[in-house]
């Protein structure tokens, strides 16, 4: 017995012994290669090196419903404006929000901000963090000179797309000659079933396309919101009914060729803010990526995409299950516990970051320098993530933050 016994302590202290010497030179890269953020950046230079800033767009990945994402995200917006000049604001929503953020960022007429709110009823956007962040936005926006303001461009499809025909109808398209905007009158986004508010808008949107010279003529400076407006509807429910999700990140890449285009983006510096699966820079297995496609077709001068997890913590998720609360009422949010690093399933290797577990709210570490240890591997990557690829091919920054809470609701 004593020598079986001798044999596994044995055993077990070179399991142990491997472990550690297999995991210290990745938590010894991590430490050299950190930065801390507790509501500001402490030594911001430490990441934000002359390799780092010389790329175009900078895209953060979330998991959406987490506090601190926010708060985090608009320090980074400060410190790259001042830094590097910034000018634009990609954001995972549709050109509706562009048009009524970019109103809100100009005026600060909060009715604006509202308005956009409740486009995302049900939503993981409709939270009270977003607003703030908005808020702080515009109040940063008004420091800075006229040539240096800051601009939301948004790639994604309008989802809120019966808001969007409501918008056209009350507002966008009231110049136009009544026969012509006839089959836009017809449309009830309020109260017309999908199937009919559907084949209503393809007959008005064909009629559109086939007398564009005409709308062109009547709508002058506005024709290139209303076309715009109406692609992007046309792509959101063609995926919708085509069920073709797969299509999504392509239709985000041809709408931001379009924003690149139309508002002179050139070589000026980009921040993107969405959801961590579109930032990564290698496909999913039969779904393509928004930060893949660019990188592929050279799209912008340099990408660094940032990943972020989370170490416990909440996330607001809408309360799409119909679960009830303890009062017996159903709310349209609820909080989840998040684990294992994110809300999309576990992170591998997660306990790699335990040594930077404690009451900095988030810590950024800088993958990709030289020695890393994370171009042979797969840490931090998600089971949905394609295999055969390592860590910074994937994103080239990790962004772990420490016990978020949950982001609270717009309005009850």
């Amino acid at each position: 017995m004593q020598k079986h016994l001798t044999i596994f302590l044995i055993v077990n202290f070179f399991i142990t012994v491997s472990f550690t010497q297999t995991a210290l030179p990745q938590q010894e890269y991590l430490k050299k290669n950190a930065i801390v953020w507790n509501n500001r950046f402490a030594d911001p230079e430490k990441l934000f090196d002359k390799s780092l800033l010389k790329n175009q767009l900078f895209l953060i990945g979330e998991g959406h419903g987490a506090q601190y994402n926010t708060e985090l995200q608009f320090d980074m917006i400060r410190y790259l404006q001042k830094k590097t000049g910034l000018r634009f604001i990609l954001l995972e929503l549709g050109f509706l929000d562009q048009i009524y953020l970019n109103r809100y960022l100009t005026t600060g007429n909060e009715r604006l901000l509202d308005s956009f709110f409740h486009f995302h009823p049900n939503t993981f956007y409709f939270n009270k963090q977003l607003f703030q962040f908005f808020q702080q936005l515009y109040s940063f926006n008004q420091s800075l000179p006229e040539k240096d303001k800051l601009q939301i461009i948004t790639v994604d499809l309008d989802f809120a797309y019966r808001d969007a025909l409501l918008f056209l109808k009350r507002e966008a398209l009231t110049s136009i000659p009544e026969d012509h905007k006839k089959l836009f009158m017809e449309m009830d986004p309020v109260n017309d079933t999908a199937k009919i508010l559907i084949s209503k808008f393809d007959e008005a949107y064909s009629f559109f396309n086939k007398n564009n010279i005409n709308y062109k003529k009547w709508l002058g400076n506005n024709y290139e919101n209303v076309k715009h407006l109406l692609d992007n509807i046309h792509q959101r429910l063609y995926i919708a009914t085509s069920k073709r999700n797969d299509l999504r990140d392509s239709v985000m890449y041809q709408n931001f060729l379009y924003a690149k285009e139309r508002y002179g983006i050139k070589q000026k510096k980009v921040i993107g803010i969405m959801g961590s699966f579109h930032v990564k820079q290698q496909d999913a297995p039969e779904d393509p990526r928004f930060a893949t496609i660019l990188r592929k077709l050279n799209a912008v001068n340099g990408i660094v995409s940032f990943m972020s997890v989370y170490n416990g913590g909440e996330a607001m998720l809408p309360n799409r299950n119909n679960i009830v609360g303890t009062d017996n009422k159903k709310k349209p949010f609820i909080n989840a516990k998040i684990t294992n690093g994110s809300l999309s399933g576990a992170v591998k290797e997660f306990n790699l970051l335990e040594p930077f577990f404690d009451s900095n709210k988030a810590y950024l570490f800088h993958l990709n320098r030289k020695a890393t240890p994370f171009s042979q591997s797969d840490e931090f990557t998600l089971s949905e993530d394609p295999t055969l690829v390592t860590t910074i091919q994937l994103f080239q920054i990790l962004i772990l933050y420490n016990q978020s809470p949950a982001t609270i609701p717009y309005k009850e």
